[in-house]
């Protein structure tokens, strides 16, 4: 990543009023890749994708992706889930951050994961995977990344911001995850 993103993370970092530095959330920029993927939730249904693509290809997961350059986490969530679903979010909460590395670069990511209870738009399918909204009580039944699961109640957690760091074993199994509350 560029000294650009650097700047732009660090802002909005600033902006959210979270004092962990960068580096200690972000300690290796030269491979870890920027992401943002957000929890829609509309009457206690959530919209989830089912990945086409590596990693967790066939498993269910929050739609997001890739942060741009010069772009803030917020902008970019906006963005994707416009892409991918064809729906506006309004007002995304920041809920959760992830530090993740590994051995291969699939699960080398620095993922800010969002939660939204507004958008706007109708649903239409992208070139992702397939879109589904599942009532909260199904979710726990559905195939999802082991991270996810461990995740999914920090992020819908209405009273705290997390920082989660994570080490995912060769298969993408977890082999350690640190929670820390975001201050």
């Amino acid at each position: 990543m560029t000294n650009a993103t650097h700047q732009v993370l660090t802002e909005y970092l600033q902006r959210e009023s979270i004092s962990i530095p960068l580096a200690e959330m972000w300690p290796q920029p030269h491979i870890q890749r920027v992401s943002a993927l957000c929890l829609l939730e509309r009457e206690n249904r959530f919209l989830l994708l089912q990945r086409i693509k590596a990693p967790f290809k066939g498993l269910w997961t929050a739609p997001g992706g890739k942060v741009q350059a010069g772009e803030h986490p917020e902008q970019a969530v906006i963005r994707e889930l416009r892409e991918e679903t064809g729906l506006q979010l309004l007002r995304p909460r920041l809920r959760l951050i992830a530090s993740e590395t590994g051995p291969q670069p699939y699960y080398n990511w620095l993922c800010f994961m969002f939660h939204c209870t507004e958008v706007v738009g109708n649903l239409h399918a992208g070139d992702e995977g397939i879109l589904r909204w599942v009532a909260q009580a199904d979710i726990a039944a559905m195939d999802r990344p082991e991270i996810d699961v461990l995740l999914f109640a920090k992020v819908l957690n209405t009273e705290q911001r997390w920082l989660a760091t994570v080490r995912f074993g060769e298969q993408g199994a977890v082999e350690a995850l640190r929670m820390t509350v975001m201050t």
